[in-house]
């Protein structure tokens, strides 16, 4: 192949490139409230699994998540809570993937190399909620004992403290930034 035509083709790659990083980070709009759509993302990115375990308690199957990857997005506003799942690495330069524990619905995903579905989004969330990594819980809890791995339930259990003690240190930053 001569010299032009390797030119060429890579011109018609790296557009090709373009392309996928604008398609896969424009997501689909934003609805009626202002809120970026996010787009449904392949299954072959799916992990969710690697997050989880089964263990038996009382003779019954429970799902259980690890601490480590656990955080909450708290409403800046309401304070309304979601449970996410997350791979650590979406918050560093390496890609990474965002699933709503709830539904265990992919809904952010990069590999830090290509494109990252549904960027928006994820900004949006990040801009308007607190980011509670289940690491940090002592922070908010006091003499919390930490696990290794928490049922959904018990997360939702830990949800009230986790925001009143939110809600004390926002209370104390607003006085600081008074004076």
């Amino acid at each position: 192949m001569d010299k032009n035509k390797l030119i060429e083709l890579k011109r018609k790659l790296i557009a090709i490139g373009l392309l996928g990083v604008m398609i896969g980070t424009t997501g689909c709009g934003k609805d009626e409230n202002g809120v970026p759509k996010r787009s449904e993302i392949s299954r072959s990115y799916y992990n969710f699994d690697e997050y989880t375990k089964y263990i038996v308690k009382n003779k019954e199957v429970e799902k259980v998540y690890k601490m480590q990857n656990i955080i909450l997005l708290c409403n800046k506003e309401t304070y309304e809570v979601k449970e996410y799942i997350f791979d650590e690495t979406l918050f560093g330069y390496f890609g990474g993937q965002l699933y709503e524990l709830d539904t265990e619905d992919l809904i952010v995903y990069s590999d830090g190399i290509g494109p990252t579905y549904n960027e928006k989004y994820y900004r949006y969330l990040m801009k308007n909620n607190y980011i509670i990594k289940f690491t940090n819980l002592s922070d908010l809890i006091e003499n919390i004992e930490l696990k290794e791995y928490y049922t959904l339930d018990e997360i939702k259990e830990l949800e009230p403290e986790i925001i009143e003690g939110l809600k004390l240190i926002n209370k104390e930053k607003a006085k600081t930034l008074a004076k």
